[in-house]
């Protein structure tokens, strides 16, 4: 398990679970949505947010598929870059952002 540094410690508000520590972290995309997470053992930076188109009506989806997003959470920019070229191959994205996460 890996805790954060003691200045990084200090700037955090710790919920203690038993002898575990959370903390919750939050991102907000370009459309006001909120994604939220938390964790007891990792301090994430940054958020990946996919954008997905929505698909029209089909014989195996007869109301369509509604445009959704998804979130993933990285501890570095780095990583954040590298998930995001490799959603950005997908056919169905529509666009991706990369947020920086604030701990609440």
């Amino acid at each position: 398990m890996r805790w954060p540094s003691w200045p990084t410690a200090q700037r955090y508000r710790y919920f203690m679970t038993e002898y575990f520590v959370r903390i919750k972290f939050e991102a907000t995309d370009a459309s006001g949505k909120v994604h939220k997470r938390s964790s007891t053992s990792h301090v994430y930076l940054h958020c990946v947010v996919i954008h997905f188109a929505a698909h029209p009506l089909s014989n195996l989806w007869p109301k369509g598929i509604a445009a959704c997003s998804h979130a993933e959470w990285a501890e570095s920019r780095a990583l954040a870059e590298r998930n995001a070229s490799r959603w950005g191959k997908k056919p169905d994205v529509e666009a991706i952002e990369i947020l920086d996460a604030i701990q609440v």
